[in-house]
Formats: structure tokens, C-alpha cells, sequence
């Protein structure tokens, strides 16, 4: 499936944001492994998924405000 430019503008944008910092203060995840070593279940609030949820929100705020 082919992802739209807004997709991949929002992903370009999390992951100059993100990339290179300690996103997860549970399993000191960065980005680039937050996949392998994630260990929160499933009923958990994963911080390292808030860290990236909140870098999506900042895109999409500066993105209705046209500063993407």
C-alpha cells in the first residue's frame, strides 16, 4: 500500500525529532529499537509510545498552522 505525502512528511518528521534520543524511560528504547525492546503489555501506557504520539501531535499541530 502506498502511504500519502502527509504520511510520510509525518514520519520524516518523528523521526528527525526522535532520532538518536532515549524515548522510554522503562526499556530505554530509542526509535530505531523501540520494536525489539519494548516490554510493556498490552494493558500498559508504554512511555516510548507517548514519546512518539506526542512528536506525531507537534506535526500535526505545525502542519493546520502551516509551518510544517
Amino acid at each position: 500500500m502506498k502511504r500519502s505525502p502527509r504520511l510520510i512528511a509525518e514520519h520524516e518528521f518523528v523521526e528527525r525529532k526522535l532520532e538518536g534520543l532515549k524515548i522510554c524511560r522503562t526499556c530505554n528504547a530509542t526509535l530505531a529499537t523501540f520494536a525489539e525492546v519494548c516490554s510493556a503489555d498490552l494493558s500498559e501506557v508504554c512511555p516510548g509510545f507517548l514519546t512518539i504520539e506526542a512528536a506525531r501531535k507537534e506535526f500535526n499541530e505545525k502542519e493546520s498552522e502551516g509551518k510544517p
